[in-house]
């Protein structure tokens, strides 16, 4: 029988083991399940933070595909360069480049997590405290998917990373897009 102080932590340690069994056995099921359910996870953790974000920083969206839109400047390069290139580009930066070196030097799989996560929120820097907040999570799960696959390889881990990112600024651009197009979003 656990004392007083236990059944708290028996709680988070449950907890931890729920979502541990639950992202295994979405790796289990294979590359595409994984990515449906990590890009689904991305959005699922970063809607709280997104209206927690709003309500705290004066600064409003200020997202790349929100300026683009405003500015009449979506064109196809643009849309390439922000569902294919950049998450190639930022899985290398902000996950490869920051766990590699953590691993180098030693440092455990939660400083690894947590360093790749800084990096790639301070990559979209620019776009305002909002945005750096509502990603957060996001880096958190693409550490996270860069960590649980690197046992099959850092091509497997780069490739599975990259394809979250890809899923996740797809949905992000094209569900605004439809909905803006549709007359439902302004």
């Amino acid at each position: 029988m656990p004392s007083e102080g236990q059944p708290h932590r028996r709680g988070v340690d449950s907890l931890r083991g729920r979502l541990a069994r639950r992202v295994q056995d979405a790796a289990a099921g294979g590359p595409w399940r994984y990515l449906v359910g990590a890009t689904a996870l991305c959005f699922a953790v970063k809607l709280p933070t997104s209206l927690l974000a709003r309500a705290i920083f004066t600064d409003r969206d200020g997202s790349l595909v929100r300026l683009l839109v405003d500015e009449g400047r979506l064109t196809a390069a643009a849309l390439g360069y922000i569902v294919l290139l950049a998450p190639v580009w930022e899985t290398a930066v902000a996950q490869v480049v920051p766990i590699t070196a953590v691993r180098r030097v030693g440092g455990g799989t939660g400083v690894a997590l947590v360093v790749s996560a800084a990096v790639f929120v301070a990559l979209h820097a620019l776009d305002g405290a909002a945005e750096m907040l509502t990603l957060t999570p996001v880096g958190i799960v693409l550490a996270g998917t860069y960590l649980l696959w690197e046992e099959r390889g850092w091509p497997t881990a780069f490739a599975m990373t990259a394809g979250v990112l890809v899923m996740h600024n797809a949905v992000a651009v094209f569900l605004p897009l439809t909905l803006l197009r549709a007359g439902i979003f302004s």
